[in-house]
């Protein structure tokens, strides 16, 4: 659902192309990274999700400032997610926080250039 809705928004700011390869390359990152490093199996677009979630946040950005709405949202993702990894369950909160990194970084790389 998450997809759903800041998918168009995103897809409006950076085009479909771009976020099609950014999608890709985070599928693809956290797969492979998982696939070495973890013995569990990835399901669903979590991971694609919160790269969309961080990436919004810089959705406004005009200078070459960080947006007070990405440390917000980066701190209370990264500490939900730091505190789910303390319970034992069957999600791979590893892929939630590799594509949170990823949407940040392609929005400090793709507003940089303003």
């Amino acid at each position: 659902m998450i997809i759903l809705l800041v998918g168009p928004l995103l897809e409006e700011k950076y085009g479909s192309g771009k976020l099609l390869e950014m999608i890709l390359i985070t599928a693809v990152v956290t797969g492979l990274v998982n696939a070495f490093l973890f013995s569990t199996s990835l399901i669903g677009g979590s991971g694609i999700a919160f790269m969309l979630i961080l990436l919004s946040s810089f959705s406004n950005i005009k200078s070459k400032e960080i947006p007070l709405t990405f440390i917000i949202i980066a701190i209370l993702f990264i500490g939900s997610e730091v505190a789910s990894t303390l319970k034992i369950d069957r999600i791979s909160q590893f892929s939630h926080l590799a594509g949170g990194f990823i949407g940040a970084g392609y929005g400090f790389i793709r507003s940089g250039g303003r």
